[in-house]
């Protein structure tokens, strides 16, 4: 080890830590200032006689180099090793790897550099690193991903889980997968409040929406739905070796099928090639309870669920060991139908599975080109909004004060504005929203704090028109039951006693002379009543 002048010191081109938080160097220099460099840094000679004499190539320490300049250290500790260019950027990968703010995009490119630039295989690299094999696969094709993925993963929109999912996609699929009205990677959620200000906040309008981070186990379901697999691709083997070396292996010599256990696939995962269903294949390697034939291919589940797995299958539909109850209810089925055809039945029936064929195509055809317009319907829909008139009886403005009304908004009390400019209908929106959150069953919890942040005082308006000392109509004075929470007795259900609904005919009626004083009023004491005894009548003696 040997001091080294800062200035003489050179960052490498293939540090693979291009990313250096600011916050966490800024602490780093401070260290420095105070304590100096600790822990030396590796360098290498340069090799190129073009460079100055004396100048080395910074390995690795890349972090303690920029903080020692800008702390203003003349001179740094460092370890001058004979390095080649694969040893450099293998020992910078490998430091790296230590470091806990490493980015996953930041590695990958430096385990492709390993592998383009020097040579290194996968095996070999991950013997380098310390890491699985499966791992390094998984880094280096966050490589692959496409532009938007990288600065989504870089900003920390995306994590490195749901990266390394997507990377095995190409890139049409990536693209999709991203898109947010396939529900790929992201689904959009109604919010009812603000996630950020819980509590006291007040609530969002209702209907708005947000973008929301799906797990990723619920991408991996997305995918095996939305995407098929292409047994042709040159990559099939790097993302499913399993089946690669049971589908490619000397001992496997059988027809390649490929299947699905769903009924209906999604238009995403259609590429025109042929998928058996469920129907078209019965499971044939004895397992699961499933019987072994002579007709027996090798099935791959392409899409759907258990997306990747493969077995034997049975697609022969005169096989007597998998397909006899196909085989008896077909030719059940052929009976009826020669005899409907022979009663002159036949062209009504051809008829209608004719239309209905049509009616199924015609209505695939016009959801997929609606899905395929969504975005330029937005863009217009959107560009409409902005000039059209905004008032109470424009077709816009009647359009939102329908769509309020039809989420059960209370019909606006008098004195709201009528609306007549952009300003009269935004209060007049606004007092259709206030109305409806005061109409919720729980609006005496949640609307006092939102009515606060209005600028009016809630329990004014309720002690003036509601006073709290008075028998409020809907709730028993003696229990506090409701019509919606009842009490029982002897068996049914309470019904009310009185005509104000302030007594259930579960409780006793209070007795005039018993009924609590009013507010404000002392209690009168009750005067002792006397008790007239009457007088024992005389009895005559027998005469």
């Amino acid at each position: 080890m040997q001091n080294i002048a800062v200035d003489k010191i050179k960052p490498s081109r293939t540090n693979s830590h291009s990313h250096i938080d600011v916050t966490a160097l800024a602490d780093l220099v401070s260290s420095v200032r105070a304590h100096g460099v600790l822990q030396p840094v590796v360098v290498r000679q340069y090799k190129n006689g073009s460079k100055a004499a004396g100048e080395f190539e910074l390995v690795c320490g890349h972090r303690r180099h920029a903080a020692a300049s800008q702390a203003g250290l003349t001179e740094i500790p460092a370890i001058v090793r004979e390095l080649s260019d694969a040893e450099a950027l293998e020992l910078q990968i490998v430091e790296n790897l230590q470091r806990q703010d490493l980015h996953p995009l930041d590695e990958a490119e430096g385990y492709a550099r390993l592998r383009d630039e020097h040579k290194c295989d996968v095996a070999r690299i991950a013997e380098r690193v310390g890491r699985s094999v499966p791992y390094v696969y998984d880094r280096l094709r966050l490589v692959g991903l496409n532009k938007d993925a990288k600065e989504m993963l870089r900003d920390g929109r995306l994590s490195a889980g749901h990266a390394v999912v997507l990377a095995r996609l190409k890139p049409a699929e990536q693209k999709r997968a991203l898109d947010p009205l396939h529900g790929g990677v992201f689904e959009e959620e109604i919010l009812l409040w603000d996630p950020e200000e819980l509590g006291d906040a007040l609530p969002r309008a209702r209907g708005e929406r947000s973008l929301k981070l799906r797990t990723v186990r619920q991408f991996q379901d997305w995918i095996d739905r939305h995407v098929k697999i292409d047994l042709a691709a040159k990559d099939m083997p790097d993302l499913f070796p399993e089946l690669a070396t049971q589908l490619f292996s000397k001992e496997t010599a059988l027809r390649i099928v490929s299947i699905t256990h769903d009924h209906h696939i999604h238009p995403d995962a259609h590429d025109g090639q042929k998928v058996l269903g469920p129907k078209s294949w019965k499971r044939a390697d004895g397992q699961q309870g499933s019987k072994t034939c002579d007709a027996s291919v090798m099935g791959v589940i392409v899409v759907g669920p258990h997306r990747g797995r493969s077995h034997l299958v049975c697609t022969e539909k005169t096989c007597k060991v998998h397909f006899a109850r196909e085989q008896r209810e077909g030719k059940q089925r052929a009976e009826l139908t020669g005899a409907s055809n022979r009663s002159g039945s036949k062209g009504k029936s051809n008829e209608a599975s004719a239309r209905a064929r049509f009616d199924r195509i015609r209505t695939a055809r016009a959801r997929m080109r609606w899905e395929q317009a969504m975005p330029k319907l937005l863009e217009a829909a959107f560009e409409h909004c902005r000039k059209a008139s905004l008032n109470a009886s424009s077709p816009l403005g009647a359009f939102i004060l329908k769509a309020l009304t039809e989420y059960g908004v209370a019909p606006v009390p008098k004195g709201a504005p009528a609306g007549r400019n952009t300003e009269e209908f935004a209060r007049l929106v606004a007092c259709k929203l206030v109305a409806r959150e005061i109409g919720e069953y729980n609006a005496s919890h949640q609307f006092p704090a939102i009515a606060k942040k209005l600028g009016f005082d809630v329990e004014k308006v309720l002690n003036a028109a509601a006073p709290a000392d008075k028998d409020v109509a809907g709730v028993c004075s003696q229990c506090g039951c409701t019509e919606d929470q009842a009490c029982w007795k002897d068996g049914k259900r309470c019904s009310w006693a009185n005509k104000e609904k302030t007594l259930c005919s579960a409780c006793p009626k209070p007795a005039a002379k018993d009924a609590p004083p009013s507010a404000g009023e002392p209690a009168k004491s009750k005067p002792t009543a006397r008790v007239k005894r009457s007088k024992p009548k005389k009895r005559g003696r027998a005469r």
